[in-house]
């Protein structure tokens, strides 16, 4: 290699530092800008995914009292707390707009009954079942349906703005 090009590289190197350093730093103030924006989707009807939460909770202090690990009660009280998560994602699901039809709608029941099944799964491994998973489940459903919920109003104001702009025609 000539020196021409590994003065040239070793610049470049240099002045890509600082932009790396800075952009890590605006994807951390990214990700929390965008967890603190899902406050303002939370509704009067969450109340019921509190419980669940509050229910899955329950459960897992249960499961780290060593109530959880006794084979029958342990296997009840998580059927019990995963039923308490599907009804509060059935009452708090996310209202869509009419155009977030077929696939999306799809992988996104799929992607929240996927973590359900998930974290019921592993919290019937004997052993394991002291790790808060049912809490951390119900936790991430409900980020879950406050993204979708975000997801619909954005979707809802740019067909507000589409009809606007056309008019009213659209």
């Amino acid at each position: 290699m000539s020196q021409e090009y590994k003065n040239n590289l070793n610049q470049e190197r240099s002045s890509n530092q600082p932009r790396n350093k800075l952009s890590s730093d605006n994807n951390k103030r990214a990700a929390a800008s965008q967890a603190f924006s899902l406050i303002g989707f939370i509704e009067i009807i969450d109340i019921f995914f509190i419980v669940a939460i509050m229910t899955a909770v329950l459960k897992d202090v249960l499961d780290f009292l060593a109530v959880g690990s006794i084979p029958v009660i342990g296997t009840a009280l998580t059927f019990m707390a995963s039923i308490t998560i599907i009804a509060a994602m059935f009452i708090c699901g996310s209202r869509s707009s009419s155009k977030s039809k077929g696939k999306k709608i799809t992988e996104k029941i799929a992607k929240k009954w996927g973590t359900l099944a998930g974290g019921t799964i592993f919290e019937m491994l004997f052993g394991l079942n002291f790790i808060p998973v049912e809490t951390i489940t119900a936790f991430v459903i409900y980020i879950f349906i406050l993204q979708e919920r975000k997801e619909a109003a954005e979707e809802r104001q740019q067909e507000r703005e589409m009809a606007g702009m056309t008019g009213g025609y659209a």
